[in-house]
């Protein structure tokens, strides 16, 4: 336990110097914004806290050095704006913390059921494919052909092409319930005083309400954002899982297991846990590929989402809510990771933290 604790802490040290480096980078790419642009951002800040007062283009350029270097904006956006609320969103219309607060959610919700689902089939797939393949060295196995090449086209195919064409398909030709969260009647029964959101996530939400069609619809509209994410993320595991029980299932012990007289599925079993290690190496690229994907799946889906604002933030220059929603996706990803290490260790008891 001491040695877990130091390692968090350790790894809390390392975090903190990351993410201001990682904010200096993101806020200096934000300085070639036209400066009547950063003036309009900081002007709309200054009306939601003060509605009543008026302020000029000058003073908002003197009290946020917008005509210095970015190392001085940067300094006065860290003094600033980092009181709490990570500056003014001019986009959502509220403090950026606040409309990530708001919009994570549904964020959460996408993630939630499409974790599990790409993990699952990734795996299952991945070491039936190993099996198969195994099994039938001579000439290779149909199914694993078969598993492979899918596998490839999926991972090959953008998510912003398959949600379209899912879109196309679902929502277009069979007029299926596909775009954002919830349909008309079940958003306004959510925005009334009959419904409490508790969590922010509607399906948790309508089961605590005790509004089962809320959860029926909710799940709807979440089938083909989650079938894109799942779609496209889950080849990575399934080539992994593949590759991871090749190799395995090719290792003295199990050959040893075989002469002692191990039937197929005990030997399988005996290759599994170690070959599923492998997935935790790449975790940092499954969960990147998730971060990335939701951006897309809820542009698409117009879904109001981290992604969707980010997306929004950027075509509509607010920097502000960019460098926030980036900050907390760096964020997320670190966290991730170790979390993913922490549970390495537990795995296998060779690994140190």
């Amino acid at each position: 336990m001491n040695r877990l604790i130091e390692y968090l802490i350790r790894r809390l040290i390392f975090a903190a110097p990351t993410l201001l480096i990682l904010s200096l980078i993101i806020f200096s790419t934000m300085t070639f914004v036209p400066l009547d642009e950063r003036v309009r951002l900081y002007k709309s800040e200054f009306k939601y806290r003060n509605p009543l007062h008026e302020v000029s283009d000058e003073v908002i350029i003197a009290k946020y050095h917008l005509n210095d270097s970015f190392i001085v904006q940067w300094a006065t956006w860290l003094k600033e704006d980092l009181k709490g609320n990570l500056g003014f969103s001019r986009v959502m219309g509220v403090p950026v913390l606040e409309g990530m607060l708001l919009s994570f959610g549904a964020t959460l919700e996408i993630v939630m059921y499409s974790a599990p689902l790409i993990v699952l089939i990734g795996y299952k797939v991945g070491v039936l494919s190993a099996k198969r393949a195994y099994k039938k060295t001579w000439g290779g196995d149909p199914v694993d052909k078969i598993v492979r090449v899918a596998s490839t086209i999926a991972y090959s195919t953008p998510a912003f092409l398959l949600g379209l064409f899912l879109l196309l398909v679902f929502y277009l030709g069979l007029h299926w319930p596909s775009i954002r969260r919830l349909g008309l009647e079940a958003e306004f029964f959510v925005r009334s005083s009959c419904f409490t959101r508790y969590t922010g996530l509607y399906t948790v939400d309508a089961l605590l309400n005790g509004q089962p069609w809320i959860l029926f619809d909710a799940l709807q509209h979440l089938a083909l954002p989650v079938l894109t994410l799942t779609i496209t993320i889950s080849p990575i595991i399934i080539r992994i899982t593949r590759a991871s029980m090749m190799e395995e299932l090719n290792k003295p012990y199990v050959l040893l297991g075989r002469a002692k007289g191990l039937n197929e599925k005990q030997v399988v079993d005996h290759a599994k846990k170690p070959a599923s290690f492998s997935i935790f190496t790449v975790s940092s690229i499954i969960v990147a590929s998730m971060l990335t994907g939701v951006v897309v799946v809820e542009w698409i889906f117009q879904i109001h989402g981290l992604g969707y604002w980010l997306v929004k933030g950027a075509t509509r220059w607010d920097y502000q809510l960019i460098v926030g929603i980036t900050l907390l996706f760096c964020l997320i990803y670190m966290i991730a990771n170790i979390m993913v290490d922490i549970m390495y260790t537990y795995l296998d008891p060779r690994v140190k933290l």
